[in-house]
């Protein structure tokens, strides 16, 4: 059983839920690095699958599982600490940290655009989810990125497959 610990819980003052967070930011930012040195934003993820299923690859099993996992912890990470990384990353003077999360999101829009099932739908479930967030927020600046554009970017995907 996963167990959801919120940061109110693990904080006993606001200094210390604020430097949990950095650290929570931090991380973040590193998964990303990683990731990002293993699969550029720039690439498609369709595509290598794509070369990988003509090769007749029997690492198409690893690809999918690492995708999934992939999915799965973007997905969970944003769902769980969206609604407190908004505000702070919104405060902060480092604007990286902004250009991290829409790498993330990138990222999801690329799993996405996958022709596995599973990850397909992790990926839904979070962009309604997201989507939901967004609406009930109205007229807020949502982590400051052009909503019309991401909302493009995921119908684009979604419609190609």
């Amino acid at each position: 059983e996963i167990v959801s610990i919120s940061i109110e819980s693990i904080g006993s003052t606001p200094e210390e839920r604020q430097d949990l967070q950095k650290k929570l930011v931090i991380m973040y930012v590193g998964f990303i690095n990683r990731i990002e040195s293993t699969f550029p934003c720039d690439i498609s993820l369709s595509s290598e699958r794509h070369k990988l299923m003509a090769a007749s690859s029997k690492d198409i099993p690893y690809f999918d599982g690492l995708c999934q996992s992939l999915a799965l912890f973007l997905t969970s990470y944003f769902n769980t600490h969206l609604d407190w990384m908004e505000p702070f990353i919104n405060s902060a003077k480092d604007a990286n940290s902004l250009e991290f999360v829409r790498k993330g999101l990138q990222y999801i829009i690329m799993l996405s655009d996958l022709p596995v099932d599973q990850v397909f739908r992790i990926c839904t479930e979070f962009w309604a989810n997201f989507m939901n967030r967004i609406f009930k927020k109205g007229n807020s600046k949502a982590l400051k990125f052009k909503v019309e554009e991401l909302q493009r970017q995921v119908c684009q995907h979604l419609s190609s497959l």
